[in-house]
């Protein structure tokens, strides 16, 4: 299967750093933008990302990607997700903005 530019640009950014440069890149980002972007990895490489992380910062992220699971994510946000955890690995600054939830509507009774 054909892997996505985004897939590319993580795993070789990845690939290509020291565990502790992988660390401080994406210890600023937040872990709910890292646990969107892994989304567009097959399993495989999603666990070699975790295991870059810090422990910690590790099962936040995994504590995120279970709630994720349980909400819509368009492609689009998926994408730029993605794309903003790229830019980070590769040192090349992190965009603004990040991911937002919108709040459930309560019913009325």
């Amino acid at each position: 299967m054909a892997r996505s530019w985004y897939e590319q640009r993580i795993l070789s950014a990845l690939h290509s750093l020291s565990p502790g440069i992988v660390q401080m890149r994406l210890g600023s980002m937040a872990d709910r933008d890292i646990a969107i972007a892994l989304e567009v990895l097959v399993p495989e490489d999603i666990e070699s990302l975790l295991r870059a992380l810090p422990a910690a910062k590790g099962v936040r992220v995994r504590q995120e990607k279970e709630y994720m699971s349980r909400v819509f994510v368009s492609p689009a946000h998926r994408q730029e997700m993605a794309e903003r955890l790229a830019d980070a690995l590769e040192g090349t600054g992190h965009r603004r903005g990040g991911s937002w939830i919108a709040p459930g509507r309560r019913r009325r009774r």
